[in-house]
């Protein structure tokens, strides 16, 4: 069985929104708890490794990244790119299984059952994908 989140907040984060829109279903993702959070302490965010992204998709994100002050060559001098949250309350459940401060990534996971990737719903919403 598999739990389905979506992911929000990629406005707030440029280039986030640009760059998902370059991933493809079953792409690995990265969740941080986040217990310092000002606005949520339960908060999960949403990582993925630059490595991710696809050559296909460079030329346009070259075009498309200047809506947002940046620049292929800036988004590819990073590791990896915070993408946004899991939408809340979906994430308390998860926020409990977490160790706090710690990162939850697809191949390395505190349960050997949990895997976090990238999927796409039939609207276009980028969703979480997690096994229970």
């Amino acid at each position: 069985m598999t739990t389905l989140i979506p992911i929000v907040g990629m406005h707030f984060r440029p280039p986030a929104a640009q760059f998902i829109l370059a991933l493809s279903s079953g792409t690995a993702l990265r969740l941080i708890t986040e217990p310092d959070n000002p606005f949520d302490p339960k908060a999960v965010a949403v990582w993925c490794n630059l490595s991710e992204l696809p050559p296909a998709s460079h030329p346009r994100l070259a075009a498309t990244l200047p809506d947002c002050g940046w620049t292929l060559d800036m988004l590819l001098g990073l590791d990896e790119l915070h993408l946004g949250y899991l939408a809340a309350p979906t994430n308390k459940r998860l926020f409990a299984k977490m160790p706090i401060g710690e990162s939850w990534e697809s191949n390395l996971s505190w349960q050997e059952q949990d895997r976090a990737e990238l999927i796409w719903s039939v609207t276009g919403q980028p969703l979480a994908q997690l096994a229970d």
